[in-house]
């Protein structure tokens, strides 16, 4: 897909005919214009060619993306990756942004850890991100070339994340991130050592297998005793003259590949494995192939739409046909809490802390300052913020304990 940089006049031609129709990029147009996105662009951003403006240019790249495009008329490319797309679709962003030029890359967090893209002029962030540490992340993956420094623009859609982004550059600028501390008492995974110790040796010893544990203390000597025995009287473990071996009901739960389950760091919600043929697209969450729809379903992965031609309960899996109609495609997720540290630069930001080492544009600013007004009857400098949302109301101040707030729910 090719699309005109000339937004009052957006025209797109469609080289392939799977593509999303000219329909997908008005609205994503429209929507980035509305927000500002150009004229935020505009005032922070320089590019090299000749032609449109930076902050046009930047709009029609990520509606191009949205639109399921993959290239613009001045040859700069765009990917997608995140998380639930196929490996082969992230490598071949990663490889792209880490060897090509005039690129962008529309990302979730993924590639914030680990993975090395290359020399990035800038970062768009949409919203904010909820600690300093993965801020200063997204900002590390700029400025590394002699001669440049790190760079990033803040895209607040509404005024809760234009706060949380003024909060994060707050904390920024006093040089606060977040400690990294354990649990004090991590006792499932006393749990699952014994478990994996059971799976890697075939049997233990029932009075020596916490000598495999070192000098880690996850629990006291009485819990180790105690989980041991919950998990033999559940049947997870089996013993047998005083050896510890794995027992019917870990097999049960955790059997399955491989005991993956029981050795992975972290589990992820269930998806269904998205096919064309027998290319592996990605994986959607389940509501996507539940929900009601009017007419044939359409899905929106790896920029581009598909329609579902069957689906496999059994296995988890979906196969697909490239499709010309709009696609949609949603994942379930948690909230992440805010931190004291946080909703407390908050706090200071409505009682008017400045920002240092930040540029503000003029809409942020009256925006900030339109919020601080609002607040004034809400704030108190003596402690934290007072709210109310219907029967439920929270309050704190220098009577609690310090990062505690106080909640009560009339009967």
């Amino acid at each position: 897909m090719r699309a005109s940089h000339d937004l009052t006049r957006v025209s797109v031609s469609f080289d392939e005919p799977s593509l999303v129709p000219c329909a997908g990029l008005l609205p994503a147009a429209a929507l980035a214009q509305r927000v500002g996105l150009a004229g935020l662009v505009e005032e922070r951003v320089r590019l090299a060619r000749h032609g449109a403006s930076s902050g046009t240019k930047a709009l029609t790249v990520i509606g191009s993306m949205l639109a399921g495009g993959d290239s613009i008329d001045d040859g700069v490319e765009t990917f997608v990756s995140h998380s639930s797309l196929a490996v082969a679709e992230r490598r071949r962003a990663e490889t792209a942004f880490a060897e090509a030029r005039d690129c962008v890359i529309v990302s979730t967090s993924t590639l914030e850890l680990g993975i090395d893209v290359g020399d990035l002029d800038r970062v768009i962030q949409v919203g904010a991100p909820t600690t300093v540490a993965s801020f200063l992340q997204r900002l590390g993956r700029t400025g590394r070339r002699s001669g440049t420094v790190s760079s990033m623009l803040f895209l607040a859609t509404d005024e809760q994340e234009l706060l949380r982004a003024a909060a994060l550059l707050l904390l920024w600028g006093e040089g606060y991130v977040e400690p990294v501390l354990p649990p004090p008492t991590p006792r499932h995974v006393v749990g699952q050592q014994l478990l994996a110790l059971c799976l890697q040796e075939g049997t233990v010893g029932a009075q020596t297998w916490p000598e495999w544990l070192g000098s880690l203390t996850l629990a006291s000597a009485a819990e180790v005793v105690e989980i041991a025995t919950w998990l033999v009287d559940t049947g997870h473990v089996d013993s047998d003259t005083d050896m510890l071996f794995m027992g019917p009901e870990a097999e049960r739960r955790y059997g399955r590949r491989h005991f993956l389950e029981l050795l992975s760091l972290f589990t992820a919600d269930p998806e269904f494995t998205v096919l064309h043929g027998r290319v592996e697209i990605g994986a959607v969450d389940p509501m996507v192939l539940t929900r009601r729809v009017d007419g044939p379903r359409v899905i929106l992965l790896a920029g581009r739409s598909w329609q579902v031609s069957y689906i496999d309960w059994k296995r988890r899996r979906t196969f697909v046909e490239p499709s010309a109609d709009v696609g949609t495609s949603r994942w379930m997720g948690m909230p992440q809490p805010l931190s004291y540290a946080m909703t407390d630069a908050i706090r200071r930001l409505l009682l008017g802390a400045e920002l240092p080492r930040v540029t503000l544009s003029k809409r942020a600013s009256a925006r900030l300052a339109s919020a601080r007004e609002d607040a004034a009857g809400t704030v108190d400098p003596r402690g934290n913020v007072v709210a109310s949302w219907d029967s439920i109301s929270c309050a704190g101040g220098p009577g609690l304990e310090h990062g505690r707030t106080a909640c009560s729910v009339p009967r």
